[in-house]
Order: structure tokens, then sequence, then C-alpha cells
């Protein structure tokens, strides 16, 4: 079974490299669908011991047998030694309930501090603007991962799902999603006869310069305006001040 899912993810990651080579999906910039080397027994133990803790064995999996964090969720998956734990490791991860069961965390349960709302739990990644992703180690949710939106006013969030259920649902997510495999010159293309603004479909970014290159005879002139009519066949590029993706398409 550990075989089957390590060949399944690392089938996957290639197959999202080679058709998302401009890295076009939120996050895929940062980590490039590229794993960092997997640790050591040796290294896995020495945490384990450090904060008095098993790994969750899928987890545990992941990091000795797959890669020490990298490609993932939202900007990629952190490292074993580099994921954020704000409370006791040791101690069990034990959210809130409201009257629909086990859900998100709106409040500090009565007379807990700051502090230990994150016992039992360790921060493996984030989206970005504070969003983080929790990977349960300690106590009945143990495997679990949940997302901590306390930045939002929103507290815990459930995703439901194990560690192995949770990352190949972003790895299928993923390859699922319509832009990848789509030229940025088409996806650009088209957003612009939409009437949106020029936008990076890389950082999303609207710092867009935009240059137009003559090809006719001779060199190309490179004007910094606005296209006008002629015969000649012009070259037009949007680049990304932010990210330097630059993107060129024919104009007649």
């Amino acid at each position: 079974m550990r075989r089957m899912i390590i060949r399944d993810v690392e089938a996957k990651l290639a197959r999202a490299r080679a058709i998302d080579r401009h890295c076009l999906l939120f996050g895929a910039a940062q980590h490039r669908y590229l794993l960092n080397p997997p640790l050591s027994e040796a290294d896995v133990h020495r945490f384990e011991q450090q904060h008095g803790v098993q790994l969750p064995q899928q987890y545990r999996e992941f990091v000795l047998t797959v890669g020490d964090g990298g490609a993932g969720p939202g900007y990629g998956l952190s490292r074993l030694s580099g994921c954020w734990i704000r409370g006791a490791l040791r101690s069990p991860f034990l959210p809130a309930s409201d009257a629909n069961g086990i859900g998100a965390v709106d409040r500090e349960p009565d007379g807990a501090s700051a502090s230990n709302r994150y016992d039992g739990c360790m921060a493996i990644g984030h989206q970005g603007c504070g969003v983080w992703y929790l990977l349960v180690v300690t106590g009945p949710h143990s495997n679990e991962v949940w997302e901590d939106l306390s930045v939002e006013d929103r507290g815990f969030s459930p995703t439901r799902r194990g560690y192995f259920e949770w990352y190949e649902g972003w790895l299928d997510g993923a390859l699922a999603d319509p832009r990848l495999g789509e030229h940025l010159e088409t996806q650009w293309k088209r957003m612009n006869c939409l009437g949106f603004p020029r936008q990076c479909p890389r950082c999303y970014g609207f710092n867009i310069r935009t240059t137009t290159h003559e090809t006719g005879d001779g060199e190309g002139i490179v004007l910094v305006t606005s296209l006008s009519s002629s015969a000649t066949t012009r070259q037009e590029r949007d680049t990304c001040l932010d990210c330097g993706l630059s993107v060129v398409r024919h104009v007649s």
C-alpha cells in the first residue's frame, strides 16, 4: 500500500509539472510541484523524542518515503523541522463543539489560554494572509488536517480528511483545474477580450507593462504605446513587473 501511494503521488506531481510548466495555479510558483528529499528514520525519531510524541502514521510515512515538505496545498508544505508549533504537541488537540458537533472553533473554551488552543497540532503549511493548515498529532483527531481561520475570526475548521486523503485531494483537484495545460497567451487574450484589466495569471498581479514590437523589415522597434491600424505584423508583449512572466501575441 505504501509503495502504491508513493508511486501515485510521484506520478501525479510529474504530470502536474509537465502540464503546468508555467506554474499557473495558486502557489505553484513557490513549490514548482517539487518535494524535498525524504528524512531518515533517525531524523524523525529525533523530532518525536524532542516533543514526546509519535507522529501520525500517514504523515510519518510521507516524510520518510515521499518528501520532507515542498509541493502541496497553498504555498506548499513546510519541512518537519520548520513546522510551526504553538502549543504542547504531546497534549491532545481538543477543539470546541457547537450544536452541529465538531466544527469551526469561533471562541476559546472557558478557562483556555491563547496557547493551549494549539495543543496537539502543528502548522504544516499556509495559504497566505494568515490562514494555516494544521495537522493534528495528539488526541482523538490525530492524523486529521484542520484549517486555522483565526485571522478571519472563524477559528479552526476541519477538512474532515486524513493526511493522505487531504494531500491527494489537493493533487487531484489541481490536475482537474481547467487552466492546467492551457497556454498562457490564450488565457491572457481571453481575459482581455472579456474586458478584464490585464492581469498576470501566475501571480494575479495587475502591475503589467505592455510593449509593441514591429516585425517588418529590419530590426524590431519597441513602442510603449497601444496598437494602431497597420498592415505590418506586430507582436504585443505583456510583462508582469511583479513576477517577471512575459507573454507575446502576434497582432496584424
